[in-house]
């Protein structure tokens, strides 16, 4: 009975070892060889990421600084020109401005003189007003 017994559990674990066990156990590595490729494919992956972020990170600060440049350097020569603008406008006012004095001084000097004038005819005829009564008086 026990030489059946053992033939039992021979025969039984060799069926059971082939279409049980042995398909478990390669399904099992297999999920295991995945898993760990997996593994070791997403640490690759997110290495990659990484590189590539910091790729990124690296291009924006270099786009950041080359605009910073080109702004500063624009803002600038902006500033120059409105200097430069301000500065023909304070002398085109300034131009315009002395035109206005000569103007004004020559209007000016020609109230004086005619000014003159009248007050020299004014007077002229006061003289002659007052010689003429005066005249008057001594006939």
């Amino acid at each position: 009975s026990i030489v059946a017994h053992f033939f039992i559990f021979l025969i039984t674990y060799v069926f059971l070892s082939k279409y049980i066990f042995n398909p478990y156990l390669k399904a099992y590595v297999e999920r295991v060889r995945r898993t760990r490729g997996n593994k070791e494919k997403a640490t690759e992956i997110l290495e990659e990421v990484k590189a590539k972020e910091q790729e990124f990170q690296d291009l924006a600060r270099r786009l950041n600084a080359e605009y910073k440049e080109i702004y500063d350097s624009k803002k600038i020569e902006a500033l120059k020109e409105q200097q430069k603008m301000l500065l023909m406008a304070k002398d085109e006012q300034k131009e315009k401005y002395e035109q206005v004095k000569e103007k004004v001084q020559a209007q000016l000097e020609l109230a004086r003189r005619d000014l003159d004038q009248e007050a020299q005819k004014i007077s002229e005829a006061i003289v002659r007003k007052l010689s003429s009564e005066s005249a008057v008086v001594k006939s």
